[in-house]
């Protein structure tokens, strides 16, 4: 018979994994989101220059 708590265990750390992958995920969506607004913002300079 398997040892209910162990897997109980087992499932939480893969859980608890999860979440700081999604967590790092996070992080770097935002840098990344940041980039874009940065780069659109220069974007949106360039053609009112340009006009």
């Amino acid at each position: 018979m398997r040892d209910l708590r162990g897997d109980i265990a087992a499932v939480n750390k893969r859980v608890d994994g999860l979440a700081a992958q999604i967590g790092d995920l996070r992080e770097r969506m935002a840098k990344l989101e940041g980039s874009l607004d940065g780069f659109m913002a220069g974007w949106r300079g360039r053609d009112k220059d340009a006009a």
